[in-house]
């Protein structure tokens, strides 16, 4: 299959849905990338300010995080989540991350305290219903999040009681169309942990908002068995292990661990892209850059993917198509169970379709960037720039690989290892 072949699919067409003119967002949430999960202290304008310059650029840049999480929970002092509350409002009334959305189809959550404090319905309420109010009054898009994150989700009860609030919100402060709000929970103890598979499945067939993440709360996991974390995080492994697999049974996204030691982040967010994890989360800018390399596909992976792929397809076509096989050229068993040998590795179908799930990952990436570049044409009208944009796109589509060399390796990060 060649790579030009996935433009095919319905999941890459929808993010081409972000250059027609909208009144909200159209960003499918499951469809954004996951790789940098930044958090920033709701109560500290500075900090707030910091991210927005960061972020709202209009070069290519691998130190711009995949989605901005505004935090009213742990990074907020008891004494300060009213303030919180009341910045975050502000800054998303006055639109600090309209450019960052919107050009570079990033995504902004609001980390709201666990509904068991009662802190939560005043996080929701002061945040969401100043954005309605801002779209009302100025007739632009969507200025709120894109994500609710949903700390100590124990069951599933946590997920709903956030969305009737959310509908409460939106009955109270009506807004046409309402915007595709989804749910982040995150496991944070023993208990959450073990309820899992009842809250990914209950969510799936009861919500309205789609709950489409999972984090791990490494702290308060080691803190509710009662031990403390180690450098080499053993201690957590199981923990990790679970998530990650439940996330892929159910078609969610998953985000790692939190990591303090900026000498040790690179290793472990490459250790996390092995267990299968989409992204990490991250407490300072600097851990974006590396984050963002470690998952990502590299262009030696790609490259490897890619002809695995193409290699699968010219084995099933010729499988289906022969009756025999010369036994000097392939064992006939093998060909049976759909393997075959490539550059001196037998490859079978749970490798092709690693490699499948690669050139998947790579061509998202791809999409972002080429949509990044014609979105100036969009915004400013420019049309005459169109065909060279055009071409520059479809060159980018017949040769993935490119992306990955010179300029262009900013977006993906340098030196990838996944």
């Amino acid at each position: 299959m060649q790579i030009g072949s996935l433009i095919a699919r319905g999941s890459m067409l929808r993010l081409l849905t972000c250059l027609v003119p909208r009144s909200v967002s159209t960003v499918i949430p499951s469809e954004r990338l996951w790789r940098s999960f930044l958090y920033v202290p709701g109560d500290q304008e500075r900090k707030i300010k910091k991210v927005k310059r960061i972020c709202n650029t209009t070069e290519l840049s691998s130190s711009i995080p995949d989605l901005i999480v505004l935090d009213c929970e742990d990074a907020v002092s008891a004494e300060n989540k009213a303030l919180a509350r009341k910045t975050i409002a502000s800054s998303l009334q006055a639109r600090d991350f309209e450019r960052y959305r919107a050009h570079l189809l990033r995504g902004l959550s609001l980390r709201i305290n666990a509904p068991s404090t009662g802190l939560a319905a005043d996080d929701l309420y002061i945040v969401l219903s100043t954005a309605a109010e801002t779209m009302k009054a100025d007739g632009g898009i969507w200025p709120g999040p894109d994500y609710i994150s949903i700390p100590k989700t124990e069951s599933v009860a946590d997920l709903h009681w956030v969305e009737s609030q959310v509908m409460k919100i939106f009955q109270k402060h009506p807004i046409a169309p309402i915007p595709n709000l989804a749910l982040i929970g995150m496991i944070e103890s023993a208990s959450s942990l073990m309820n899992m598979r009842e809250i990914c499945r209950d969510a799936r067939e009861t919500l309205k908002l789609p709950l489409v993440a999972m984090v791990f709360g490494s702290d308060d996991y080691c803190a509710s068995l009662g031990i403390t974390h180690s450098q080499s995080r053993q201690e957590a492994l199981f923990a990790r292990q679970y998530l990650v697999t439940m996330c892929k049974a159910y078609g969610l996204a998953s985000l790692d661990m939190v990591e303090t030691d900026l000498n040790t982040f690179r290793l472990n967010c490459d250790f996390g892209a092995r267990l299968g994890y989409d992204g990490k989360q991250l407490i300072h800018p600097k851990q974006v850059e590396p984050a963002n390399a470690a998952y990502a596909p590299s262009p030696e992976r790609i490259e490897w993917a890619t002809k695995v792929v193409e290699a699968a397809a010219a084995h099933t076509t010729l499988s289906s198509v022969s009756t025999s096989v010369d036994a000097k050229t392939a064992d006939r068993s093998a060909l049976d169970a759909g393997a075959f040998v490539f550059r001196g590795n037998m490859i079978d179908r749970p490798t092709v379709r690693q490699a499948e799930r690669v050139t998947k990952e790579s061509f998202e990436l791809l999409m972002l960037l080429a949509i990044f570049v014609m979105m100036p044409c969009y915004f400013f009208h420019i049309n005459t720039l169109f065909p060279a944009y055009s071409f520059t796109v479809v060159m980018w589509f017949q040769s993935p690989l490119k992306c990955y060399h010179g300029s262009l390796s900013l977006f993906f990060g340098p030196n990838n290892q996944k």
